[in-house]
């Protein structure tokens, strides 16, 4: 029987679900000295925040597959894997919503002084309220750098408030963009000099650092 390590806890149910077919190595139960010495004897490995290394992966005889529970991959080194034919999936759209939802949360949260303004008033002070001025997002301009799945759920969010949105991404065609109201330019700076809130949704890899 396979065995499948997992680094971090998931679902009860997704632990179930994987008891069906293989052996579960829970990691979070074994101790730090043979944890990974542990994860290296599996045919595959779940992780969520763990970072799978080529060092790792080198050592792992019997590895077949990492499995990322979420979206992003910068965390595993992919170009190992590949080298020795050992797939990396990923869950592509598994929490897109939350986190165009967290997206929002926040630019709300900064638009309108939540925490500051929640803070003064836990201890009383309600002058602060003469002395600031929210911003209201109706009318402004949101840049959104990566108009991928999450970053269009944002754009449909944020236009709903009345929005006016501009985009940058290399990979998505113009005539795409204007039939849903986002004005796509050639160049980030004219994102930053343009916006009022900028909101990144871009993979971490050697392309997007900087």
């Amino acid at each position: 029987m396979s065995k499948v390590f997992l680094t971090e806890r998931i679902h009860d149910e997704g632990i179930k679900i994987l008891e069906s077919t293989a052996k579960v190595v829970k990691g979070w139960e074994l101790g730090e000295e043979i944890f990974w010495k542990e994860a290296a004897r599996c045919d595959a490995i779940l992780i969520r925040s763990a970072k799978i290394s080529g060092e790792l992966i080198k050592n792992a005889p019997n590895l077949k597959v990492v499995g990322k529970h979420g979206i992003g991959v910068d965390n595993i080194d992919v170009k190992a894997a590949t080298e020795r034919g050992i797939v990396v999936v990923n869950a592509p759209e598994s929490n897109i919503n939350a986190v165009a939802e967290h997206a929002l949360t926040l630019i709300m949260t900064l638009a309108k002084n939540i925490v500051l303004l929640d803070h003064k008033v836990r201890l009383g002070d309600f002058d602060l309220r003469t002395k600031f001025t929210n911003m209201e997002l109706k009318g402004k301009i949101a840049g959104i750098i990566g108009l991928g799945k999450i970053g269009l759920i944002l754009v449909k969010q944020l236009q709903s408030l009345g929005m006016k949105i501009i985009g940058y991404d290399p990979y998505v065609q113009t005539s795409a963009m204007e039939k849903i109201g986002v004005d796509l330019v050639d160049d980030l700076d004219k994102i930053f000099m343009s916006s009022d809130i900028v909101s990144i949704h871009v993979p971490l890899n050697e392309s997007t650092k900087g």
